[in-house]
């Protein structure tokens, strides 16, 4: 099992695991899930959905079916600071439903769009950080039926560029993150 931290929050870290949650998170994780923590992170929820797609992903296409989205996700009605565990499965066994049932299993809350497209604005080097690869999938853990299909939305790293795009739900490979709040 790896637990990363950004490096940016490790005091945060020492602050906000005063009860050991993370610690005994990690004691509840085998060598074929990977954890990666980030606090503090600021989330715009009342921001409009289509404007932090496009500032999470500056190179999404103005076509994109993420766009076409927006109102089936029920935002919070106001900002909030939220602190994130994002589940990875690096043997690439993964998947939305994998990671749906570990995060309710340990008492971890579903994310929407809003979480992941502020910690790519706000990280927007993310997978260049060990120990993501620099083709990385940052995915929420609401979803949504669109077009008749289960589909969820993500924010796409790769290399220096970013997008948000929205993909079906069997995705979930190595290089797939799913995020949760605490």
């Amino acid at each position: 099992m790896a637990v990363i931290s950004l490096s940016i929050c490790l005091s945060v870290f020492s602050q906000e695991n005063k009860n050991g949650w993370f610690a005994n998170l990690q004691t509840q994780t085998g060598d074929s899930i990977r954890l990666y923590l980030i606090s503090n992170i600021s989330v715009a929820y009342t921001k409009q959905f289509n404007n932090v797609a496009k500032a999470a992903g500056p190179l999404t296409k103005s076509d994109d079916e993420i766009f076409k989205v927006a109102e089936l996700y029920k935002a919070p009605e106001k900002d909030s600071i939220e602190t994130v565990v994002l589940v990875n499965f690096p043997n690439g066994d993964g998947s939305w439903s994998k990671a749906l049932s570990w995060g309710v299993k340990n008492n971890l809350r579903i994310t929407d769009p809003h979480l992941v497209f502020a910690i790519a604005e706000k990280f927007p080097k993310l997978n260049w950080k060990p120990p993501f690869g620099s083709w990385t999938y940052l995915i929420e853990t609401t979803g949504c039926t669109f077009n008749e299909s289960r589909q969820m939305c993500c924010v796409l790293f790769n290399g220096l560029d970013r997008a948000s795009l929205l993909l079906y739900q069997k995705a979930g490979q190595k290089n797939t993150w799913f995020a949760f709040r605490k």
